[in-house]
Order: C-alpha cells, then sequence, then structure tokens
C-alpha cells in the first residue's frame, strides 16, 4: 500500500480570460496565507494556457520521478452500461464533442510549456484512450492496471499497490503520462479529479522521503513489499479549460 500522503494544502482554480486578474489577485491573497502557515511553500495552482505557472508545473515532468495523471475529458454520464466490453467504444460512456476538444487543447497546451512528447500510457476504456489520442503527445500504451475499477472496489487496493509498484519499477525516465478515471486517481493520490484534470506528482523514498531512486535494472528484477512502495506527493493540480 502507499506509505502516506504527505502534500500541502490544495489551491485549485478554473479561470477564463474575463475573470483571469480577480482570480490572481484571489491567488495571490491564498498563497500569502499559505506562506504563512507551512514550513515549506509550493506552488499548487491549476492554471490557463496563459499561465507561466503552467509551464513551470509541466516543467516538473522532465525531471526524476515526476508523473502526470490525468482524468479522462468531458464524457457525460457517470460509470458505464452493464454490458460494458473492453475494446467495444459503443458499450461505454464515451467523450462528449467537448470532451475531443478539451483533449485537443490539454495536449497543445503540454506541447506549448515544452512537454513535445511524452510516454503516454492509458486505461484500456475508449474516452481514455481517445483522451490520451487526442493530446497528440506520442504513441499510447494501453496499461490495465489503471483501469476502472469504479465497479469493482474491491479491486481499488490491489490494482493501486500495482501501479505503485508499476511506478517504481517501469516508469521511463521521460515525461510520462498516465491517462485514467477518477476513482484511480483518488486512489493513488488522495485528489478527486475534474474531467480533464491534471494530478502532478512526485515518487519519495518510503524510508526517508527523498526522491525515489532512479530506475535500475535491480530495482526491475527486486521484488518489492508493501514497505518498499514509493510515497506519492502531490505537487500540482492543472484544469485545461475548452
Amino acid at each position: 500500500m502507499i506509505t502516506r500522503f504527505d502534500s500541502l494544502p490544495l489551491l485549485t482554480l478554473v479561470t477564463t480570460r474575463t475573470t483571469r486578474l480577480s482570480v490572481r489577485i484571489v491567488t495571490a491573497l491564498i498563497a500569502l496565507w499559505v506562506l504563512t502557515h507551512t514550513a515549506i511553500a509550493q506552488q499548487l495552482t491549476a492554471v490557463d494556457g496563459d499561465s507561466a505557472d503552467a509551464a513551470a508545473l509541466l516543467q516538473l515532468l522532465n525531471t526524476p520521478n515526476h508523473v502526470a495523471i490525468m482524468r479522462h475529458t468531458l464524457a457525460p454520464g457517470t460509470g458505464d452500461p452493464m454490458t460494458v466490453e473492453l475494446g467495444n467504444c459503443a458499450t461505454q460512456r464515451n467523450l462528449s464533442a467537448e470532451g475531443r476538444e478539451q483533449a485537443r487543447n490539454a495536449g497543445a497546451l503540454f506541447k506549448q510549456h515544452g512537454i513535445e512528447s511524452a510516454a503516454v500510457y492509458s486505461s484500456q476504456w475508449c474516452r481514455c484512450l481517445d483522451t490520451a489520442t487526442l493530446m497528440n503527445l506520442g504513441t499510447v500504451t494501453p496499461l490495465p492496471v489503471i483501469n476502472s475499477f469504479f465497479r469493482d472496489r474491491q479491486n481499488a487496493r490491489p490494482q493501486t499497490e500495482a501501479l505503485a509498484q508499476w511506478l517504481v519499477t517501469d516508469k521511463p525516465n521521460q515525461p510520462t503520462l498516465l491517462v485514467t478515471h477518477q476513482v484511480n486517481i483518488t486512489a493513488l493520490t488522495g485528489v478527486y479529479p475534474q474531467s480533464g484534470e491534471v494530478v502532478i506528482f512526485r515518487l519519495d523514498d518510503p524510508e526517508n522521503n527523498n526522491p525515489a531512486k532512479d530506475n535500475t535494472q535491480q530495482n526491475k528484477t527486486d521484488q518489492a513489499s508493501d514497505d518498499q512502495l514509493p510515497v506519492i506527493t502531490v505537487v500540482g493540480r492543472m484544469v485545461f479549460e475548452i
């Protein structure tokens, strides 16, 4: 299991051009409160495409042990029909036209802020595969360990632990994006994301809370026990508007 969730308070704002100035004023005031109430301050602001904060946050993906995990973009409804079949999008809840546009915008903004390509992994659900594909950041690899367990909550812990182990042993040494579902993101990070929200987290060593060691062949062959799984530390959240 994940050893603990150790992040500072999160500030999540969705901005529009007409309200950007007032939002930035409020953001500054809240940031000042954070500075006076925490020993270490982090910038945890959900931003739009014009904000310098977006570039700073996304650039963390170029540093070791940082990963982006994203909830698929807008797909009206909740859950899936009882007859859902992987590989058959007609049996699933799918992206709306707005959701498809949101995914394209998210990919464009990743590129605008310096992430031209990434190792992209997706749940096998169509709405996640479509989100990942429309972002156009690289070849999309289906990753069953991030499939939804919305209907099978007994799988939440073993699947989340399997994901944590994958992050330690098999995560590529390049910017990495996982496109998945709300339940998976919440189980891993403690964040309840909006549709299209990106959560960036850091993998920390469970023993001393330092950034986890880079992947090595020895890491890949070792069998990790519960106390060897990483601490997941959320460092930022972003929502890309349509």
